[in-house]
């Protein structure tokens, strides 16, 4: 059983690459987003989509125009607002996290019995810096308890393909998460590095083609 994650700041073409991959027809492959963004999910726990839902009419009824059907909400408003949240509310979601990765895991699982490769968009373990060594302020109990509980349990995949990119170029694409944001993630990823299997970094900054080149060779040597 394989499996293979996509990693890189919004912008780097993880998507793009991931779809590629799955289409190629050299492999029997299967896509998967895998990160922590519930926008973004194809598979959600219940829940996720209940505060969805719920952040979704709070966006359309303060802001003008965005009408009364589903929205997507702004990146720099969703994944990158430093709103703050209470204890109580942030242990909520680290359980909710812990449960919806599992689910998709359990998922993931159930195809690569049958003989596919799953290609994950994004990775929980990496997207929350879990598996970075180096020393972290002051945290409360539930994201201490969080970060051990998927650092010990949860599976790793077998490859990692960092698609780096400089922060500065990802800004100028997508223009949601600022470029030193950008920047302080990837200095994550690398750090991150030593806890993968296999961890392979692609210039993202080349053109598209050459990326999916090389991506491809390297999951066609697994």
């Amino acid at each position: 059983m394989t499996a293979v994650a996509l990693i890189g700041g919004d912008g780097a073409g993880k998507t793009t690459i991931a779809e590629h991959l799955t289409t190629t027809g050299r492999m029997r492959a299967k896509y998967m987003y895998m990160g922590i963004s519930a926008q973004s999910g194809d598979r959600l726990l219940p829940t996720s989509r209940l505060v969805l839902w719920l952040r979704g009419r709070a966006y359309r009824q303060r802001v003008p125009g965005a009408g009364p059907t589903k929205v997507r909400i702004p990146a720099d408003q969703y994944e990158y607002s430093a709103r703050e949240r209470g204890a109580l509310w942030v242990a909520a979601r680290l359980i909710n996290r812990f449960t919806e990765a599992w689910y998709r895991q359990l998922v993931s699982w159930s195809y690569q019995v049958r003989g596919y490769v799953m290609i994950y968009d994004r990775h929980v373990l990496f997207d929350t810096g879990v598996l970075d060594p180096r020393p972290k302020p002051q945290m409360q109990l539930s994201e201490r308890l969080f970060r051990g509980a998927m650092r010990s349990l949860f599976p790793r995949p077998d490859v990692v393909i960092f698609l780096d990119t400089p922060g500065d170029v990802l800004h100028a694409r997508k223009g949601e998460a600022s470029a030193e944001y950008l920047n302080s993630e990837a200095r994550m990823y690398l750090a991150q590095a030593g806890a993968a299997g296999q961890f392979v970094r692609i210039d993202a900054s080349l053109p598209l083609e050459e990326v999916k080149r090389q991506a491809t060779e390297i999951v066609a040597a697994l």
